[in-house]
């Protein structure tokens, strides 16, 4: 009997861009770590993070990282896909996890992001997918001037998902549509997000 070996994805984590859609320095530096853990564990794919986040620019922040990667040839042989939906954290992990529902669980991810931003984003990621995740983290120039601020939307994340068991991936869909203020409206009512685009079993489960 053969038993079916999870499938290793790199998810990349994105930061901020200019109008022209140049990566900054700390999203570059996500994407060429990203880029070496790929080719390091042999990924079946590189996923990018990402929404078109700026109102002076309707490049998604994953395209243009995958442009770079592209362009700089630094995941030769590996596939390289784009997540349109993700608005921040939360998003990067429910939103990867929803790309391979219903078998998110045979999925080993590995993420990367910055220094700073290891501890939540493993909380988060373990939460969402239900499982251990390794967290890669670029270096910034000081990691500790975050430190406050990553606590209080570790606390926060913590607030707005008491409740939804680890793993509940459409628990936390639900959660997010009607508690999350960048997916419910409230923060980003001139831009609404469309649940439509998740798989339909996802969706069904949203409220009304």
């Amino acid at each position: 009997m053969t038993t079916n070996k999870p499938k290793k994805i790199v998810i990349v984590l994105a930061n901020l861009m200019d109008a022209n859609g140049v990566l900054n320095e700390e999203t570059r530096g996500r994407l060429e770590l990203g880029c070496r853990v790929a080719q390091d564990i042999k990924a079946s794919e590189v996923v990018f993070m990402g929404w078109d986040y700026r109102n002076d620019c309707n490049l998604p922040i994953s395209v243009a990282m995958k442009i770079e990667a592209e362009q700089r040839g630094l995941c030769p042989d590996i596939p390289l896909r784009c997540n349109l939906l993700s608005r921040d954290t939360v998003g990067d992990a429910v939103f990867s996890a929803a790309d391979y529902w219903p078998d998110f669980a045979h999925v080993l991810p590995v993420v990367t992001t910055s220094d700073y931003h290891v501890t939540r984003t493993q909380q988060v990621f373990e939460a969402v997918w239900g499982k251990d995740i390794t967290v890669h983290g670029a270096k910034t120039p000081d990691p500790a001037k975050r430190h406050e601020s990553e606590l209080a939307s570790i606390k926060a994340f913590k607030n707005t998902f008491n409740g939804v068991s680890a793993g509940d991936l459409k628990g936390y869909v639900s959660r997010m549509r009607t508690e999350h203020p960048f997916y419910n409206g409230v923060a980003l009512g001139e831009r609404p997000f469309d649940w439509s685009k998740l798989a339909p079993a996802l969706v069904a489960c949203q409220p009304d």
